[in-house]
């Protein structure tokens, strides 16, 4: 595995990550993490238009108003989070999903990066784990670091 620098959230948008993806329960949530300047200091909530318990699928034209917020707000696409509320973590024990290393599904542009993912075991707090995926080729898990706000900009969920 190459070295591959940590990924920083601040930690007002992991809370808000965290009860934004833990509120819909025992469903998959997803959202989008974004900023500028290497660190992601905005959650953005997406909805889940798969009724079914397990896996997500996402409405696209949430995800292109989503997209063009996040320009007009001169930020990037950090990353793509959801939950697995019941599951685990993919782990190298585990295994991580093969369709990550088919180049032939067509995945956007945006999954190409960072991906995290929550889980909520009872009792106790959020696992949240952070992959770096290049599609097709690898997917590896990277260190995720939790920093207070430092004049990054605003960090709130938007809606």
């Amino acid at each position: 595995m190459m070295e591959t620098a940590p990924f920083r959230i601040t930690e007002e948008a992991y809370q808000q990550m965290v009860a934004s993806l833990k509120k819909e329960s025992p469903r998959e949530a997803c959202g989008f993490l974004a900023g500028r300047h290497g660190i992601a200091d905005r959650f953005y909530p997406l909805d889940n238009l798969n009724g079914q318990l397990k896996d997500f699928f996402l409405d696209a034209g949430h995800v292109r108003r989503t997209e063009i917020s996040i320009h007009r707000r001169n930020q990037q696409i950090m990353a793509l989070c959801h939950s697995h509320p019941t599951g685990v973590c993919p782990s190298r024990s585990v295994g991580y999903p093969a369709r990550f290393l088919d180049p032939d599904l067509g995945w956007p542009a945006w999954l190409d990066g960072y991906y995290l993912i929550a889980r909520f075991p009872e009792e106790s707090d959020a696992e949240v784990r952070c992959y770096r995926l290049v599609i097709g080729v690898s997917v590896d898990e990277i260190p995720l670091v939790r920093e207070p706000l430092q004049g990054c900009g605003s960090s709130r969920a938007v809606k």
